[in-house]
């Protein structure tokens, strides 16, 4: 299935630059060679000396979402993911390629489903990353990141794109949400973890 849209190549130099401004490390990019939906490339910011990697994609904001009519567009029309991970092993390694597959999955997911991803929402995870890390569930963040090509790499309709962290939880933290409110949860974690939350 070809991409419903892409990035120019000015936009993606421009996010491209964005990322590596926002996320510490080194960073080198693993590319997508064949695409379903949206074209989603992700950048990993290796920093060594605090024992993270932070894989963040470009490509997803370049397609609009399914947003519903009732929902303020500009919050959630296009946004890219961010996921933190503590793993000491490179993304060769098992739990690397697992994290870097469920993240390029998860891009895809709001397209192949005719629907869209917000603050708040959780979403199930494959049984392969469940049994790889544990976990049941993501829980979507906002950050204050977006992204606003300029002027001279606007040749299609992308004005701002919105990025949402990724963190994972287990089942019963997903149960305490649907009972009580996704965003208590996440000040309840911002309080504990501060922004030390990840995989």
């Amino acid at each position: 299935m070809k991409p419903i849209a892409n990035y120019t190549p000015e936009q993606m130099e421009e996010i491209i630059e964005f990322i590596a401004k926002n996320y510490e490390g080194d960073g080198y990019i693993a590319h997508e060679t064949e695409s379903d939906y949206v074209h989603t490339d992700v950048y990993i910011a290796e920093d060594e000396e605090n024992g993270m990697r932070d894989f963040i994609t470009f490509g997803m904001g370049a397609a609009l979402m399914d947003v519903p009519i009732d929902v303020p567009l500009w919050v959630y029309e296009r946004i890219e993911l961010a996921m933190h991970t503590s793993l000491n092993s490179g993304v060769t390694s098992r739990e690397g390629r697992e994290a870097l597959s469920f993240l390029v999955n998860l891009s895809k997911y709001p397209f192949r489903n005719n629907t869209w991803f917000g603050p708040g929402h959780t979403v199930d995870v494959p049984k392969s990353f469940a049994d790889t890390f544990g976990y049941d569930f993501v829980l979507l963040e906002p950050t204050s990141l977006v992204f606003s090509p300029s002027d001279i790499a606007k040749d299609n309709d992308v004005d701002e794109v919105k990025f949402l962290e990724v963190i994972p939880i287990y089942a019963d933290e997903r149960e305490w949400i649907v009972k009580n409110n996704s965003f208590i949860y996440l000040a309840l974690l911002n309080i504990k973890f501060g922004n030390k939350m990840c995989l």
